[in-house]
């Protein structure tokens, strides 16, 4: 691999980090050292083992393979995941399909129970405009 094709690598890395950093918060998203081989994925945070790709020919079932072997030797239980972008295409996430169920099956739950607060809310004759306590979210 050329020093282009590194660089280019890295940039995409960097950016896969900062979104995370939007929603993990600075302290708790960075890139690994690439010494760290299958120690950490490229990009290391809670919940996920990421595994990126970046040029113009990739294949998010090969990234997704090396990530899910890599967090199977790392020993930990993180979601493995490859967050791949081809040349000029929108980026992608690529998971196994039983963690991406789980997830759905969570969101599912979580937007239900919230349903049923906002109807308990209604019937028990709650003030518009307060605040759920489940989500936090206004009402």
């Amino acid at each position: 691999m050329g020093k282009s094709q590194r660089d280019k690598g890295a940039r995409w890395e960097r950016e896969v980090a900062s979104r995370l950093r939007q929603i993990y918060g600075d302290k708790q998203v960075r890139r690994s050292r690439q010494a760290e081989g299958a120690l950490d994925s490229d990009v290391v945070c809670p919940d996920w083992w990421v595994e990126c790709g970046h040029g113009k020919r990739m294949n998010a079932q090969q990234k997704l393979a090396q990530a899910v072997r890599d967090c199977a030797l790392s020993g930990q239980r993180k979601i493995p995941v490859a967050v791949v972008k081809v040349d000029r295409q929108q980026p992608v996430v690529c998971m196994l399909m039983e963690d991406w169920l789980e997830i759905a099956s969570t969101r599912a739950r979580a937007r239900q129970d919230h349903e049923a607060h906002q109807e308990r809310t209604v019937s028990s004759g709650g003030e518009e405009g307060t605040q759920c306590a489940e989500t936090g979210a206004s009402e």
